[in-house]
């Protein structure tokens, strides 16, 4: 047993190391009545990811980013408590870039994880180790199954439900699971015929052993039912025709590793090339016929999946289509005879196969209709219906959908993600973008999922151009959800160009960058890197003119000025201050009070602030370093911001921020004039400010029980501080 703390000189013990065995047999007297396997990423949205759910445990099999919002998503289905073992298929990144997010989120309320992929995983701990401080508790068991593995061949997991193998190749591995066969239910009728009453004998034979009764011995088979045959399953990666050839001669159709049980279901991870090869084609035919197939492949057409994040942008465009505009996520319907097909493709995320029970009809079906197409419409009328009562400003120029924007020379600023910490299901971690109307932009953190973002906004076939158009990166401290989008990021813009991104960052990020290009994938020749440190306001000269006279490319042609500032909240924490077209912006990353920071920013025409807890959560705030939400109006108004923005909101207040609850009189005025929530996937510009701070009344409206319920809590929560106090003195 070990923390991530001393897993670094210990981890080659794990070469050896299988999974202690609870059964020897492949027939079991405790196997769960329902085990599903769940397609979490189809490949299209999010890669390609699959779990398998029993009443004990879970099993996840990849953890690419937005795996585990995913599974907050669809907590009435899926845990994250319950996920005990985690299989990679490769070290290829997008397997794993979710992974170290998930340690994080899943440290307080695990003990300890096992997780199953190639030697290389090994470097790759040590690259994040530094991110992972408030994971140390967390046991970490790290087992080695590629091809180095000299015990590859091993038993995994031999649990109550499963024996699950690993075939490794050169290019990636493949994971048999083998369904355990369920002992029989005990015949009534058989126990009278040899007068065996209920008791420990009775469970004796139960757990498949003979027993002596009154001086004969009795077998299981005497008093028990058939047993239920369990199957087999299989989940392999091949992106390339190496690869599938590799896989096709090593296992064939991998009879021999089937235990003599009828291979029932395949699920590929591949590609639409490989797919449609002639090589693949003859392999697929290899295999029985009533073997199924599915594929997860890029191309597939449905990127529905995070539901309430997709119908809160539908409630927020209903209330004004100027700043919330539709998303773009493929969609579209989806029918049942589909699952019937022996190759099942283009399934929808939540697609579900039933290994227990058996059905009469498909295995397959979908576990959340609404990741095939939403409602608009019907979701939009409930929002109608919630604020009719509420008479909008008369504005000749509201038009639907944001197009209000097109037309506009104005900075605009986009917001990708506007909660704290870790991923939740309407807000996603910090992530904003300000572009101009030539499709220029600058990025200041990204957060996990922040492509993802980005394709559900501008949709897969505009992203690459805005990628493309994306000049620079600013990456205001190393906690985690401020972060851990950016290796993807890189990945996606290298393959549309190969002009370096500028990166502005803490050293502590830049070394990463660093050590993840030695030791995981060299990706230094598309970005460039310049520490936070270099631009500090308090080093800037009286005769500075410009961001380019710090020596940035001169490709970077969005920013006018640029100085970054020291800010208090952890070790090398940042704030910026930008200006783009004319427009002074502050953006103060994770900070409490700072006067650097407010000298910096002061009489800016926009102050993005973060505002992670609500006031009375104050201690809390100061011990986290954060800013209330009453702090950060209050720094807004003292330095003449003419509008504040409030994000990087605690998942407390994913829906509305309270901001009718704050009590300070003198604050009043300047929220009701000057300041703007935001939420995921709001754009703003700036000849619009004034309408979007009015926007508050009609968003208070709809989420006035959310609101309320809040205010209940901080009753409650005042209440019994009041009287631990009392007690206490």
């Amino acid at each position: 047993m070990f923390g991530l703390s001393s897993l670094f000189s210990r981890i080659n013990s794990f070469e050896k190391l299988s999974i202690l065995r609870v059964a020897k047999m492949m027939i079991s007297t405790n196997v769960s009545s329902r085990i599903q396997l769940t397609i979490l990423g189809n490949g299209a949205l999010f890669q390609p990811s699959v779990i398998v759910t029993t009443e004990k445990i879970n099993y996840l099999f990849n953890c690419g980013e937005g795996t585990q919002r995913m599974i907050i998503e669809h907590n009435k289905h899926l845990k994250l408590s319950k996920i005990e073992n985690i299989f990679f298929t490769s070290s290829k990144y997008e397997n794993w870039s979710g992974f170290f997010g998930f340690l994080l989120t899943v440290s307080d309320i695990k003990k300890s994880i096992n997780f199953f992929g190639p030697s290389k995983f090994k470097n790759i701990i040590e690259i994040f180790r530094p991110f992972l401080y408030s994971a140390e508790h967390l046991e970490l068991n790290h087992i080695i199954n590629d091809v180095q593995a000299t015990d590859w061949n091993k038993n995994l997991i031999d649990d109550d439900d499963f024996v699950i193998k690993s075939l490794p190749t050169d290019h990636s591995i493949a994971y048999v699971l083998l369904a355990k066969d369920k002992v029989g239910k005990i015949c009534i009728e058989k126990c009278k015929k040899l007068k065996l009453q209920p008791g420990p004998k009775l469970a004796l034979l139960k757990k498949g052993e003979s027993i002596d009764h009154d001086g004969s011995i009795i077998t299981p088979d005497q008093v028990l039912g058939p047993t239920e045959k369990g199957n087999a399953f299989i989940i392999l990666e091949c992106l390339t025709i190496d690869c599938l050839k590799e896989m096709f001669e090593k296992f064939n159709t991998f009879t021999q590793y089937l235990d003599d049980k009828d291979l029932e279901l395949i699920v590929h991870i591949t590609t639409e090339e490989v797919k449609n090869s002639s090589l693949h084609q003859k392999w697929i035919q290899q295999f029985d016929p009533n073997t199924k197939h599915l594929f997860l492949t890029d191309k597939n057409h449905y990127d529905l999946g995070l539901i309430s994040s997709s119908k809160l942008q539908i409630i927020l465009n209903s209330i004004d289509g100027r700043f919330f505009k539709n998303l773009e996520e493929k969609q579209r319907n989806f029918f049942a005879d589909d699952f019937k097909r022996s190759i099942v493709e283009n399934c929808p995320n939540m697609t579900t196969y039933n290994i227990r029970p058996v059905r009469k009809d498909s295995q397959f079906e979908l576990l959340e209709p609404d990741c095939c197409r939403l409602e608009s419409d019907e979701i939009k009328n409930q929002a109608f219906d919630a604020i009719n009562h509420y008479e909008f400003p008369i504005n000749d120029q509201k038009l639907d959908n944001g197009t209000i924007h097109d037309r506009d020379e104005s900075p605009r600023v986009l917001f990708l993600g506007t909660g704290s910490s870790c991923p939740g299901k309407q807000r996603n971690t910090s992530a904003i973008m300000i572009r101009n109307a030539s499709n220029r932009s600058i990025m200041l953190d990204c957060g996990e999922s922040t492509i993802i973002q980005m394709n559900r906004y501008f949709g897969s076939k505009n992203v690459a151009d805005v990628l493309a158009n994306l000049e620079l990166i600013f990456i205001s401290h190393f906690h985690a959800d401020h972060h851990f989008g950016l290796i993807k990021l890189i990945k996606e813009r290298s393959k549309i160009s190969t002009n370096p991104i500028t990166i502005i960052a803490p050293y502590l990020i830049i070394s990463f960058l660093n050590l993840f290009d030695q030791q995981v994938e060299n990706l230094s020749n598309y970005y460039r890197c310049y520490p936070c440190e270099d631009f500090l306001y308090e080093n800037a000269d009286d005769d500075r003119k410009n961001a380019n006279d710090f020596h940035l490319p001169s490709s970077l042609q969005l920013v006018d000025d640029l100085v970054t500032v020291n800010v208090p909240h952890c070790f090398e924490s940042y704030g910026i201050v930008v200006s783009v077209g004319g427009e002074k912006i502050a953006y103060s990353g994770d900070s409490m009070y700072s006067d650097a920071f407010d000298f910096a920013g002061k009489d800016c025409d926009l102050l993005i602030h973060e505002a992670t807890m609500n006031d009375n959560l104050l201690k809390e705030a100061n011990a986290k370093r954060h800013s209330t939400i009453s702090q950060a109006i209050e720094v807004g108004r003292n330095i003449g911001a003419k509008f504040t923005v409030l994000t990087h909101f605690s998942q407390r207040y994913a829906k509305m921020a309270p901001i009718n609850l704050i009590k300070d009189p003198s604050l009043a005025s300047y929220i009701e004039k000057n300041v703007i929530i935001a939420f995921d996937f709001l754009q703003i510009s700036f000849n619009h400010l004034d309408e979007l701070v009015a926007l508050k009344k009609p968003l208070q409206i709809y989420f006035k029980e959310e609101i309320d319920k809040m205010q209940n809590l901080i009753k409650k929560r005042d209440l019994k501080r009041k009287i631990m106090s009392s007690v206490s003195s």
